[in-house]
């Protein structure tokens, strides 16, 4: 486990090109079912925030990284919610995790490591109603079944918390089996 000071992040994120970021935010909207709230320029600080987490991987040989989101982008010492990098950072096989929740990255790795499926961070809600359990949070995989496989749909939306930044919906399939976990180191 690396520790960092938040301006390490914040000079890999003023070296990366905006022009790569564009590409991929219009990408990322193009194979989106919509955008719902978030401005362009958002989605292209988050591509240039994931562009930057990306690097930050390759330079420390790291297969994770958990960022203090919220902290950090109230304090303004974050540029962008990570949501849309850890998404595209979960889909190509890393771990992108969100408020610094170690034990839920360190879960994730085990996970991702016996079943080659990426997991994510959920706040699971129970609906008795209809015996369904809820799993949301702001950030989910869309390769669902591996990372060679086909992504769901998604829909890029605002951070649900706050409606600011740019977030990600991924549209689940139902019916699917799955597992839920928690290791608590």
């Amino acid at each position: 486990v690396i520790i960092l000071d938040p301006k390490e992040l914040s000079d890999y994120y003023k070296k990366q090109r905006k022009n790569e970021a564009s590409v991929l935010a219009r990408e990322w909207v193009k194979a989106a079912q919509s955008v719902v709230e978030p401005t362009q320029n958002e989605i292209i600080k988050s591509a240039t925030l994931y562009l930057a987490m990306k690097s930050l991987l390759k330079d420390k040989d790291a297969k994770a990284i958990t960022i203090d989101c919220l902290a950090l982008f109230y304090a303004h010492k974050l540029p962008a919610y990570p949501c849309l990098g850890f998404w595209h950072l979960n889909n190509e096989g890393f771990i992108g995790g969100c408020q610094a929740d170690l034990e839920s990255v360190i879960t994730q790795l085990v996970g991702q490591s016996l079943t080659k499926r990426p997991g994510f961070i959920s706040d699971p809600a129970f609906d008795a109603s209809n015996s369904n359990i809820i799993y949301a949070h702001c950030v989910a995989p869309t390769k669902v079944f591996g990372k060679e496989k086909p992504a769901v749909p998604y829909r890029i939306r605002s951070h649900a918390e706050d409606r600011k930044g740019a977030a990600l919906e991924a549209i689940m399939p139902s019916g699917e089996s799955l597992t839920t976990v928690k290791i608590n180191v």
